[in-house]
């Protein structure tokens, strides 16, 4: 999916799963990223951990800054 795609979406939640796919990363790759924008986890009313767009927007660009 990629960054390009990200930006077509708006008002988004991300799942985990979605992140993985997009970003081709596993779990604990995503939560030291998140670690390293200080993006804290959101859950949903479900209690569901969500990713907001603007979340997707900067994962992707630390992931492939760091490639």
């Amino acid at each position: 999916m990629g960054i390009s795609m990200v930006e077509k979406i708006e008002n988004k939640e991300f799942s985990p799963k979605e992140i993985r796919e997009m970003l081709g990363i596993d779990n604990s790759r995503i939560q030291e990223l998140c670690k390293m924008a200080d993006i804290k986890l959101k859950k949903n009313h479900r209690g569901l951990t969500y990713f907001t767009q603007d979340d997707a927007k900067v994962l992707s660009n630390i992931s492939s800054s760091m490639k």
